[in-house]
């Protein structure tokens, strides 16, 4: 019966076969204002895409009869769906049949990444031996779907009947019809967000097949809702897959036809033609003493502050609008299309000292990570530094892990604590080295990240003590609830040294989306150049065994205070509370907080002093997120947890 299966399958040519009796039209000679509904077999006719069928087909090495039931159907559903859409408004695979091109260039890609792999990694040969055609039709169905919800999100097909073409549409039921492309505004993240509800293309024995494998198809939905550091291997290929088909296309100068009502040049396009002109043109020095970035022969390193300085002027002198003056934003771009490589905490920036040949120069740094492939041709790449480019990464103790010095390195110096994002570049001679202890009550014997240029000046700073003595009494008001502070007093004033701080590059405009990032990097920068009381009964941080406690809202109303930050997008004004509870939820959205026992937020703890007994609440963060990698001080004695003594 299975051989009989195989023969017929043989002689019935697939969807996707060239269809003899009605020849495809050109590409070319189609009205972009009012296309056809196409079969899968005329778009892949249209689109010359029967060779790269034909290796996607080779490349998974299945019977013919595995391929008509799992891989055929999903291809047929797929290309129906997309019609001629294309990929992106007026980046890559920006022409009519954009989108399907894409996917099967990046889907022939990813398979062939896969080829020499044994998955799953570091399995026994048995195991390996038995998921070897599971783990490649899960990369196949993860690509497949990667940019399915454009289709509902930034690229929409308005049908001749006046609504929507979308994935849930079978072709039969609008023979004859037309459609147009229409351009929509969406956040850029949208599309990954449901790009899951594409899998109903997928046949039923594919899905049945995938739910066998729960931990492998948790894969696919971690990589296509954006989430690369749950989507393991399978997130690895697909999406080092996809950048190299967008960089194909590009080096290609893209597509030439674009559709009617396309957008100008986003964004992301205008910094990278201005990133790549400048490093061609050199007006960004590479690898030298004082240089703008330094290469390690595969990744290109570029300091975050001039890169952005830069990149911004650049788009001046050319006549751009809407230029961008939000330094988070411009990187914030670039990550999200897949330029900046992040962290393994999904970041932008990176931590890291770069040391010259035979130690000649030696800064710490804050720099993004490209691809030089992604910038510069072959011809034109730098050379490697010859020295040295280490991450700074934290250790499992929760210490800083300050990189080893290479035996080149001329012997270790202090190192100033890492400041703001964009931190300029600042040359560290060496210090002397000795044993004599700073007087008690000498700036010197406060910690590292209370010391400033400023402190001498400022007589607040002096009075941040790691915690209250053991006689003082905390004047704190009980609180009842989640949203509740350490009193209902106006926000207290900061340090007036923070005047002197420079916030343009975090600066909010109005409260928005982006409000909470916004609040996360202010307060980062406040506690590690000092300029927030710690610990003590006016503070809004208090170091616990726990984490770091921000008290909520005061924490929020300062931040909305410091910044005057009371108008939203529209212009509507909200009082205090109101922007205090936007920013509360924006941060809450970010997910960088640690959760309660019970799932929620906001932690309350019991502040024991001499003569009564409080509570505060807050939202508990690892200490590294706010602080960095300049040590916090230690915890604060007189708070415990209520959650900590309920279980005791």
């Amino acid at each position: 019966m299975l051989k009989a299966l195989r023969r017929k399958l043989r002689q019935t040519p697939s969807s996707t076969a060239t269809t003899r009796a009605a020849p495809a039209p050109q590409l070319a000679s189609l009205n972009l204002q009012q296309l056809p509904l196409l079969s899968s077999s005329t778009l892949v006719q249209i689109l010359d895409a029967a060779n790269l069928l034909r290796s996607v087909r080779r490349l998974v090495a299945v019977q013919d009869a595995h391929w008509a039931a799992l891989y055929q159907p999903a291809l047929d559903r797929f290309l129906e769906a997309c019609q001629l859409a294309p990929a992106s408004m007026a980046h890559h695979h920006a022409g009519p049949g954009g989108l399907a091109a894409h996917t099967l260039e990046t889907l022939e890609i990813a398979l062939r990444h896969r080829k020499p792999l044994v998955l799953p990694r570091n399995a026994d040969p048995d195991t390996s031996a038995r998921q070897e055609h599971i783990w490649t039709y899960a990369l196949f169905v993860a690509v497949l779907m990667h940019d399915i919800g454009k289709l509902h999100t930034t690229i929409r097909l308005r049908l001749s009947s006046n609504q929507y073409w979308n994935p849930y549409l079978r072709l039969d039921q609008h023979q004859g019809e037309h459609y147009q492309v229409e351009f929509t505004s969406a956040p850029y993240k949208l599309h990954q967000r449901i790009a899951n509800s594409g899998l109903h293309l997928l046949p039923n024995a594919g899905m049945a097949w995938l739910d066998q494998y729960p931990h492998i198809l948790s894969h696919v939905c971690a990589y296509l809702y954006g989430d690369i550091f749950e989507a393991g291997i399978i997130g690895e290929l697909a999406q080092k897959a996809d950048g190299e088909s967008v960089a194909q296309n590009l080096k290609r100068d893209g597509d030439r036809v674009r559709f009617p009502g396309a957008p100008t040049i986003p964004l992301v396009d205008r910094l990278m033609i201005g990133l790549r002109q400048m490093l061609e043109a050199k007006e960004l020095k590479i690898n030298g003493h004082g240089a703008d970035g330094w290469s390690d022969g595969q990744y290109l390193w570029l300091v975050c502050g001039t890169v952005a300085k830069k990149l911004i002027e650049y788009l001046r002198q050319e006549g751009s609008t809407q230029i961008p003056t939000d330094h988070n934003r411009i990187f914030d771009t670039l990550q999200e299309h897949g330029y900046i490589l992040p962290t393994a905490s999904g970041k932008a920036i990176w931590h890291t000292v770069v040391t010259g040949p035979e130690g000649a120069f030696r800064f710490e740094l804050t720099m993004l990570k490209f691809e030089i492939a992604r910038l510069l041709p072959p011809t034109r790449r730098p050379a490697a530094l010859n020295g040295t480019i280490e991450v700074i990464e934290r250790t499992d103790n929760g210490a800083t892990g300050r990189p080893p010095l290479t035996t080149e390195a001329a012997p270790a110096s202090p190192i100033s604590p890492a400041t703001a994002p964009t931190a300029t570049r600042t040359s560290v001679p060496e210090q002397p080295t000795t044993t004599a202890e700073p007087a008690p009550d000498s700036q010197d014997s406060l910690p590292n990240w209370m010391q400033d240029d400023t402190t001498d000046s400022v007589s607040t700073p002096s009075a941040i003590h790691t915690a209250p003595a053991q006689d003082t009494d905390y004047t704190v008001h009980p609180v009842d609830g989640m949203d509740t502070d350490m009193g209902e007093a106006a926000p207290a004033s900061l340090n007036p040294a923070a005047e002197t701080m420079n916030f343009d590059d975090i600066r909010p405009r109005h409260l928005d989306d982006n409000t909470g990032q916004y609040f996360m990097d202010w307060l980062s920068r406040m506690l590690r150049n000092g300029k927030l009381p710690v610990n003590r009964q006016d503070a809004v941080i208090h170091i616990v065994p726990e984490g770091a406690l921000v008290v909520s809202p005061r924490a929020f109303k300062e931040f909305i205070a410091f910044f005057d930050l009371y108008l939203r997008e529209n212009g509507n004004k909200l009082t205090n509370d109101e922007a205090a509870r936007h920013v509360q939820k924006k941060v809450e959205k970010l997910r960088q907080n640690i959760k309660n026992p019970t799932g929620m937020s906001v932690h309350t703890y019991t502040i024991s002093g001499q003569n009564k007994v409080s509570r505060v609440s807050g939202f508990l963060f690892e200490p590294l997120k706010l602080f960095g990698y300049v040590s916090p001080p230690p915890a604060n004695p007189h708070l415990s947890s209520q959650q900590a003594n309920h279980r005791k």
